[in-house]
């Protein structure tokens, strides 16, 4: 038989651990649930009584509405089964550490309450609704791996505002096509890892910004219908060949960041600025047939293709490929440190271009940065020189830099933060001939001396042999 708990003031907490508990009635009280107990709501709680959850505690809502304060603490955790939790002005606050599950093929409807996440929302079932000001703010982590809706209840007032916040990541993984009948707001994190989400009021003008929108191989992202996204000024990654964001395509200007991951590939045909920062990762591939400025941030370890050619005034770096005419009057910095940097066509350095190269070792492209062109390398600018992970080459090394026809040549070389052992120099002088530069021994001043003495007496000797043949 179960028990009815029934409380006018106070708090009633304990260990109980009866899992088919009801509540009748609660008038102005706060139940506290804590020290391990395991209680379950089939009836709901009356009169805007409070509920506390924590310390490993477990309550579970079956049915009846809840319609006070609801506080999940650190190690509570919440079953919400059945019922609902309709309550205007009320709240919902799931600190860190807390966790509520949302079960069950049940609607769960909040009409007018406020649920704040600080903790962990799992909604595995159901569907999660409300109006008259409903709200959801998530500042952690929320895994929807649901098939249901979110939206309205129809009844009167807004329908339901979801935020994720700077700090909140909301994943998706249920594998169907979402239907988001929600006012959202993504300043955090959104992870499309399955099926699709369809959001809108997220494209304004042919813009996205603000947070991060992650999709994952074999998922898609709609925003706005598939609105066209010309500029994207948020944070978009897309992580394998199959994610779909179908805006992107219209894409003409990067002034936030862009990231082609898992042999994602990328293609237009419209010219292309990036002011923000675009990664090109391993196996992946951008290509446009127009031109591609990079102002920004352009790292590629995949491949790069621009038919118009490429202008770089920003940071390009990598050890991937780029096809096409390359003109850099900012900085270019091969590989990952390091790394070999491929250009199939011409490569031109401007004189303002900085052209950073490590070495760390005495293996082409693994040990050293390097560069190879397939068309013509033009020098200038500064080259400057670093070593790197404690690598001091000694005696006799060298290192190729560049493969290539070239022409032209460097206004400034920086060789110091490329350091070496006492009585070492760095020797250029095939630098512009065949790419190498090597170290030598530097003669000491004694061996100076010596030379300078057996010329003094080669000297005197050779007057001498004159002055007999004058005689």
């Amino acid at each position: 038989m179960a028990k009815i708990w029934i409380l006018i003031s106070g708090v009633l907490g304990g260990t109980a651990t009866s899992s088919s508990e009801q509540l009748a009635t609660l008038a102005g009280g706060t139940l506290d649930i804590r020290n391990g107990a395991n209680l379950t709501l089939s009836n709901g709680i009356g009169a805007a009584a409070n509920l506390v959850v924590g310390n490993g505690s477990t309550l579970s809502q079956t049915g009846g509405n809840l319609s006070g304060a609801i506080s999940l603490l650190n190690l509570g955790t919440f079953n919400w089964a059945g019922g609902s939790w309709n309550a205007v002005g009320a709240t919902t606050m799931i600190a860190s550490g807390a966790t509520l599950n949302l079960t069950t093929a049940n609607a769960h409807d909040f009409n007018g309450r406020a649920i704040v996440n600080n903790g962990t929302l799992n909604w595995s079932e159901g569907a999660i609704r409300a109006s008259q000001g409903g709200t959801l703010v998530n500042n952690a982590t929320f895994n929807d791996s649901s098939t249901g809706q979110m939206g309205g209840t129809g009844t009167s007032g807004a329908d339901l505002i979801f935020t994720n916040a700077a700090n909140g990541t909301y994943v998706v993984s249920g594998g169907v096509t979402k239907t988001m009948g929600v006012a959202f707001t993504n300043l955090g994190t959104v992870d499309v890892q399955s099926g699709q989400l369809p959001v809108g009021g997220i494209v304004s003008g042919g813009v996205l910004s603000g947070g991060t929108w992650r999709v994952g191989d074999g998922a898609r992202l709609n925003l706005n219908s598939d609105a066209a996204v010309a500029q994207n000024a948020a944070t978009v990654v897309l992580a394998g060949a199959g994610s779909v964001f179908y805006g992107l395509n219209s894409l003409t200007s990067n002034t936030g960041s862009l990231s082609l991951l898992g042999r994602r590939a990328f293609a237009t045909n419209a010219a292309v600025t990036n002011a923000g920062t675009l990664i090109v990762g391993s196996r992946s591939s951008f290509s446009t047939s127009s031109t591609f400025t990079n102002s920004g941030t352009l790292n590629v370890t995949g491949s790069f293709s621009a038919g118009g050619g490429l202008m770089n005034t920003g940071t390009l770096g990598g050890s991937g490929t780029f096809t096409g005419s390359l003109i850099s009057a900012g900085t270019l910095s091969p590989g990952n440190s390091p790394g070999l940097l491929s250009v199939t066509g011409n490569l031109t350095l401007g004189g303002t271009s900085l052209l950073l190269m490590e070495l760390g070792g005495t293996t082409r492209g693994t040990g050293y940065d390097a560069i190879n062109v397939s068309g013509l390398l033009t020098f200038g600018g500064t080259l400057k020189l670093s070593c790197v992970n404690g690598f001091m080459p000694g005696s006799g090394a060298s290192f190729t830099l560049f493969n290539g026809t070239s022409t032209g040549a460097f206004s400034t070389l920086d060789l110091s933060g490329a350091l070496l052992p006492a009585g070492m120099g760095w020797d250029t002088t095939a630098l512009y001939t065949s790419g190498v530069i090597g170290v030598s021994a530097i003669p000491e001043p004694s061996t100076y001396a010596a030379l300078a003495g057996i010329c003094a007496l080669g000297l005197a000797v050779w007057r001498r042999r004159m002055g007999r043949k004058t005689s």
